[in-house]
């Protein structure tokens, strides 16, 4: 998600994999991409846990992104076709 919402940028390319490994540890990792909102970062926040159990799994990120898309065009009802897709 970083990559797509930063247009491609690479991630931690200042660090080398030992520091990269540190960094991380430390509690430290990607700052919000500009043209991403504080939901989606939420969203790649929770995708970054440490513990895998705490990270939302495909269906609950599908789910999520369905919900992101019907408010943003629920003026025009783009997603109303999208529905069998989810399985909804």
């Amino acid at each position: 998600m970083f990559e797509v919402f930063s247009f491609g940028q690479v991630p931690y390319t200042d660090l080398g994999p030992k520091d990269l490994v540190e960094y991380l540890k430390a509690g430290n990792g990607l700052s919000c991409p500009q043209t991403a909102t504080e939901e989606i970062y939420g969203i790649m926040l929770n995708c970054w846990k440490v513990d895998r159990e705490e990270r939302p799994n495909c269906e609950t990120l599908a789910n999520v992104f369905y919900e992101i898309l019907e408010k943003a065009t629920k003026s025009y009802g783009y997603v109303e076709g999208s529905i069998d897709v989810l399985g909804r």
